[in-house]
């Protein structure tokens, strides 16, 4: 056992990046680029908040847009809301979004987009992007929004959620939602900056970025340490029994990840990278692993390095093109009990490796009144890896590697009819080498009647394919693969409408329904009895959202959004994890003699079913956060409290974990120094 130990801990290691090499790049940074001094940017991705006051979306058309012009429904979630609202992750962005829930199982957070949700499913119905990167992994599809993202929350400029089918133009996952994040550039970051946080449970986080430029270089450098032990106990109602310490998992919980971001920006072109990993602890015993043993975790590691490039090619044409490399790296340490007639403990390696060559080109023109876009895209990806095995004694469990091609073409054209019509048309063809061809179709119809109303009737298709896990992950002893699946589908039918109020306040009412085809689920094979993917699920949707926000003259600001949805089957019967109520209320009101804003925040889930068929209760949670303006020339101070009431709730989980929900935590704090220090 001490040998099989060993080895997991030298497996371990080569997943992850030693905190002291950070330090080491860190300090090698903290040399070079202040060094840095001027230039000027076009990229949308390197632009400031203050230059965007005008143009609200990027992200639903690939060209800056009014958001009353976006064919489709968006909210943009800027810096200083993340800041103000004192947000740790990316999930914790996307709970306070309407239409939108986030459930975590204390390994990953998942979420749902307007009562469809699937937790355990990786997030392959949502397409994640970070400056119009995909992120979403070529092994498992999954958009990791947890801590477990690899971009520090700090450095996101802005959040563009852009819902319903997307596919039209971003290809496969662009199903559910579209979430672009939009990294700061040199001028909101020209210096440097260092920032740490400590918080519950022995929670801590430090930040250095470096921004500058230099003869027209521009260069931004950031990394990111992150530790939390997680709570010392943590009870498990399903594993209450003496021989499971009485369901209670002691120091299982703990979470700790490093990452880097750099860019480099000339003229036209921008080269930008970004890495990470993180180990997280499985206190859960997933996959029917030993309880309350604390060498079950998983890893991810990701990366990429993109070079992108913009130019006006000729009067009114904008020319688009970029190559990339992506890889991705999951491992994971699973502990099972001992084989038949054996005393030690199982150790099952699970992992994956998925890499990636990538190249996308687009052109937009604009004419009198037209604004025509066409693009294409290539990946090749020369691996994907899958692997399971047991140590001592060894034994082979999966071995599967994998290699594929894709492409696309697609074409845009935003029609103005008359002064206040807008027709919106687009088609993308994806082909893959497992299923085929598939075509998929938005139109947006936007009318605006009055200079403070507008109506936007949508219709769109999307598709999400197959993952290499769906396909090929069978171990022929409980899993089958099955490399037939077809792609799941959507058809979505919007009807928009958006109403300014006065001169400070907008008004927002969305009705939406939904109607998904070949659903992929696990089922039992009648022939072997093993578990296999099979297309099968019908679902329909439909609800509405409504959301007023705005600002009043005091300065108090904020967002109140109301959303009523049902998700079923095809028969009538409603989708687990599906609220059926959402209510989610932001206020950010500024106390001007101390110089601090105070952000308050409320978010109400009804009542939902389990995978067990188990009801989990309604229940609202409030956050509170008191930020401070700058002081003492570059500090700024926030203090965070979660979860104020103390509210006892759970979330639903997936099949993988024994019992229906997992139980949340309580009360929660955190308190964050900033110190920037400016080269102008």
């Amino acid at each position: 056992m001490k040998l099989v130990s060993k080895r997991c801990r030298e497996l371990t290691r080569r997943c992850r990046i030693p905190h002291d090499a950070w330090i080491a790049a860190l300090f090698a940074m903290s040399i070079i680029v202040p060094t840095l001094a001027g230039g000027e940017s076009k990229d949308v991705f390197d632009l400031s908040p203050e230059e965007l006051k005008s143009v609200q979306v990027y992200s639903a058309s690939m060209y800056l847009q009014s958001d009353r012009e976006a064919p489709s429904s968006v909210t943009v979630i800027t810096a200083d809301q993340i800041r103000q609202f004192g947000y740790r992750t990316l999930a914790d962005v996307l709970r306070s979004v309407r239409g939108f829930d986030v459930t975590y199982d204390r390994n990953y957070a998942y979420v749902g987009v307007r009562g469809f949700s699937r937790p355990g499913a990786y997030n392959d119905d949502v397409l994640l992007l970070i400056d119009g990167h995909r992120l979403n992994d070529n092994v498992y599809n999954s958009a990791q929004i947890g801590t477990e993202f690899p971009l520090d929350i700090d450095l996101i400029s802005r959040i563009e959620i852009v819902r319903g089918p997307s596919s039209s133009l971003y290809g496969t996952s662009a199903f559910l939602a579209v979430i672009n994040v939009i990294t700061k550039d040199v001028q909101s970051s020209d210096g440097i900056d260092l920032s740490g946080e400590a918080g519950s449970f022995g929670y801590y986080r430090a930040r250095s970025t470096f921004g500058g430029a230099y003869h027209g270089v521009e260069g931004l450098f950031s990394g990111t340490i992150y530790s939390n032990p997680g709570p010392t106990r943590l009870f498990f109602p399903a594993y209450y029994a003496p021989a499971t310490n009485d369901g209670i998992a002691r120091d299982a919980d703990d979470d700790s990840s490093s990452s880097f971001f750099g860019r480099l920006h000339l003229r036209d072109f921008t080269l930008e990278t970004i890495f990470s990993t993180r180990q997280k602890g499985i206190p859960t015993a997933s996959f029917e692993q030993v309880f309350n043993d604390r060498r079950s975790h998983t890893v991810d590691s990701s990366g990429h390095l993109e070079l992108r490039f913009s130019h006006a090619v000729f009067h009114g044409a904008e020319l688009t093109a970029s190559v990339y490399y992506d890889r991705a790296i999951y491992h994971a340490v699973y502990v099972y009990p001992p084989l038949a007639g054996l005393e030690s403990d199982v150790l099952n390696l699970d992992g994956s490796r998925g890499d990636c060559l990538g190249t996308a080109a687009r052109i937009t023109q604009l004419w009198k009144k037209h604004k025509a876009t066409i693009g294409t895209e290539f990946r090749d990806n020369p691996r994907q890896d899958q692997t399971n095995y047991n140590l001592d004694p060894y034994q082979l469990v999966l071995q599967d590697s994998r290699s594929s091609k894709e492409w696309a073409v697609y074409a845009q054209d935003e029609f103005t009819i008359a002064k206040n019509i807008i027709l919106n048309a687009g088609l993308r063809h994806d082909q893959y080498p497992t299923f085929g061809g598939t075509t998929n179709p938005r139109l947006a119809l936007i009318y605006s009647p009055l200079k403070k109303t507008t109506f936007k009737l949508l219709y769109g298709q999307a598709f999400r394919a197959p993952n290499n896990y769906e396909l090929y992950y069978g171990d022929h002893v409980s899993l089958k693969p099955n490399p037939k699946l077809e792609p799941e589908s959507i058809h979505t039918t919007e009807f928009i409408w958006e109403q300014l109020v006065g001169a400070n306040f907008q008004f927002t009412a969305s009705g939406f329904t939904s109607h998904f085809e070949e659903l992929i689920s696990q089922q039992t094979d009648p022939g072997t009895g093993l578990l296999v993917f099979e297309n099968s699920d019908k679902v329909n949707t439909r609800g509405l959202e409504m959301e007023l926000r705005g600002r009043m003259h005091s300065g108090v600001e904020g967002r109140v959004s109301y959303t009523v949805q049902r998700t079923g089957s095809g028969i009538g019967a409603q989708l687990t994890d599906s609220p059926g109520h959402l209510l989610k209320a932001n206020l950010l009101v500024p106390v001007s003699r101390l110089r601090l804003t105070t952000g308050f925040e409320l978010q109400y889930h009804s009542g939902r079913e389990t995978l067990q068929a188990d009801q989990l209760g309604a229940y609202a949670i409030s956050n509170v956060t008191v930020t401070s303006r700058e002081f003492a020339r570059g500090y700024r101070l926030s203090g965070s409290v979660y979860n104020l009431f103390n509210i006892a709730y759970s979330d639903s989980v997936g099949p993988e974990i024994v019992g229906s929900s997992v139980r949340q935590n309580g009360r929660e704090f955190r308190i964050q120094l900033t110190r920037a220090f400016r080269f102008r």
